[in-house]
């Protein structure tokens, strides 16, 4: 339970950085650093950075889901999986 508790706290605080909140970690090494650990990390990990992140990403037209376009290939495959439709 407590990956999800935490990366529920990195996706919030990832998207208020999008959002221009200057008091959260850059939005941009926050994603990079999710895209390379990805394809590195074991299979029960990379569920957790998919169900409890990029699951709980907003949706098209809320505030912060303009961040979708700036993930990595990785991530970018994994979220079209989740939101078939979805355009980048």
């Amino acid at each position: 339970m407590l990956p999800h508790v935490f990366f529920w706290d990195v996706t919030q605080e990832t998207v208020a950085s999008f959002l221009g909140d200057e008091d959260a970690p850059d939005w941009r090494a926050t994603v990079a650093f999710l895209e390379e650990q990805f394809g590195a990390v074991e299979p029960k990990a990379r569920e957790v950075m998919v169900t409890s992140f990029l699951d709980s990403l907003p949706f098209a037209g809320q505030p912060g889901s303009d961040l979708t376009r700036y993930l990595g290939p990785r991530l970018t495959g994994k979220l079209a999986e989740l939101r078939p439709g979805l355009t980048f």
